[in-house]
């Protein structure tokens, strides 16, 4: 009896998970599409790449122009370069948000 109830139920769980089957087919993609996707995202790592060592390297000269205008004690170019960054802040603010935004990106901002 107990072997019976046993394969019943078995037998109950193929049937359930083969409807479960059947309800979920995936479709599976063609070459072509696949190699779309993969040349779209390769092509959007190599602007995200450039973009963030181009920021990289503007932030590095920012820094080094800083130290060395305090290290010669220049200190109105320093007053300078302070007030500009503060002044870009937001237009870099902005248009990160609108490139997120033209991504469908979660943001925290």
């Amino acid at each position: 009896m107990k072997e019976n109830n046993e394969s019943e139920w078995i037998s109950k769980l193929m049937e359930d998970l083969q409807k479960v089957e059947d309800i979920h087919k995936v479709e599976v993609p063609q070459q072509h599409h696949l190699m779309n996707t993969l040349t779209n995202f390769k092509t959007e790592r190599k602007k995200a790449y450039r973009r963030e060592l181009v920021i990289f390297l503007i932030t590095a000269l920012i820094i080094l122009v800083s130290y060395a205008a305090i290290a010669f004690k220049m200190t109105t170019v320093f007053i300078w370069i302070q007030g500009l960054t503060i002044l870009f802040i937001p237009f870099i603010f902005m248009a990160e948000k609108k490139r997120r935004n033209k991504r469908k990106e979660v943001t925290m901002l």
